[in-house]
């Protein structure tokens, strides 16, 4: 291949004359390696190939199509998108209000929109990009460090032939992964955050245990994260981990199933609470935690392993508990004077 290049779109004919008369510099394609038909349909379900219904595999409780927490393809639709205008519930007026200008639609007789009654109008039959979609180009490696490069010491920095010689640029298929639950490709797996609202204890590889984390989300300033009342079910898988109610979790959706990534690691919280009566040691009792401040927080029992505490009937008293595996522990108490 040269240093150079030219590019142009020609007949087939012309390209062929063209092409054997410098065959060893040539390179080309007809249009079907690039694009593909499609049809994308308002309701979402399309022969095929063509856009089909997201679906909601592990119960989230998202703002998005299907109440899924991340945007599906019903979101993401570019004729028929949903809820871009404000109750444009099937997408019938992003349709009708975009600058769009010819495109085969169904029914319809006419390739022109402003030609068509874009209100009767249930089906587009367009193209995509053909996929694996092949990039050749320059920029920074996973390690954000240039290429191509050349060394410069213990550094890399960029090759200046990547100027003007495109045999020095990196090429290689765009890797992306498909999402069967939102029905898009995605260039990664979802990473969400928020506060443990349950845990169940420490779950294993076959059995896993359950919780619910209440996401996060940037508000209108750098300091400040909103609820919007998402919520997710995690899985555990890890007999070792315990994670206190109220507690950051980082969570990733691998394998279709929502795992934590970063969170309790068995690590103990201390908290303080208030319980009535006397304590005797070896019993346990409900413990009412009052800091940190959690109006959502319900009463634990809390084991007492090391003496009696407390005062008379119906007093009410502070304590300080921690939560080791799946139970909670004393660790002190006020006692009666």
């Amino acid at each position: 291949m040269p240093s150079r290049i030219d590019a142009a779109m020609s007949q087939a004919e012309d390209a062929t004359a063209a092409i054997y008369r410098n065959l060893e510099s040539s390179a080309g394609c007809s249009v079907e390696q690039i694009f593909t038909p499609l049809a994308i349909s308002k309701s979402g379900d399309s022969i095929q190939p063509g856009f089909r219904p997201n679906v909601n595999i592990g119960n989230d409780q998202g703002l998005f199509s299907q109440q899924s927490v991340g945007p599906t393809i019903r979101e993401l639709n570019p004729y028929f998108a949903i809820n871009i205008i404000q109750g444009d519930s099937d997408g019938s007026a992003f349709f009708q209000n975009c600058d769009y200008k010819a495109v085969v639609m169904f029914p319809a007789t006419d390739l022109s929109r402003e030609k068509t009654d874009l209100t009767v109008v249930q089906e587009v039959r367009t193209n995509g990009l053909r996929t694996p979609m092949i990039l050749s180009g320059w920029g920074f490696d996973l390690c954000d460090t240039p290429v191509p490069y050349v060394t410069e010491g213990e550094k890399r920095g960029f090759d200046i032939n990547l100027v003007n010689d495109r045999r020095y640029w990196k090429t290689g298929p765009l890797h992306v992964m498909w999402d069967e639950e939102r029905q898009v490709w995605s260039g990664g797996p979802q990473i969400v955050v928020g506060e443990a609202r349950t845990f169940n204890g420490g779950g294993d590889v076959d059995n896993p245990t359950q919780f619910t984390v209440k996401l996060k989300r940037a508000g209108n300033s750098p300091a400040t994260l909103t609820e919007y009342g998402e919520e997710i079910l995690c899985k555990n898988r890890d007999p070792n981990l315990t994670i206190d109610v109220g507690q950051w979790v980082v969570a990733a959706r691998i394998n279709y199933e929502w795992i934590a990534i970063q969170a309790g690691g068995g690590g103990s919280i201390i908290k303080i609470g208030t319980f009535e009566g006397f304590w005797r040691k070896s019993y346990s009792k409900s413990v009412t935690q009052t800091i940190p401040e959690d109006d959502d927080a319900s009463p634990v029992n809390v084991i007492n392993l090391f003496a009696d505490v407390g005062a008379g009937s119906g007093v009410s008293q502070n304590c300080a508990y921690t939560a080791i595996g799946s139970a909670y522990y004393l660790i002190a108490a006020e006692c009666d004077s």
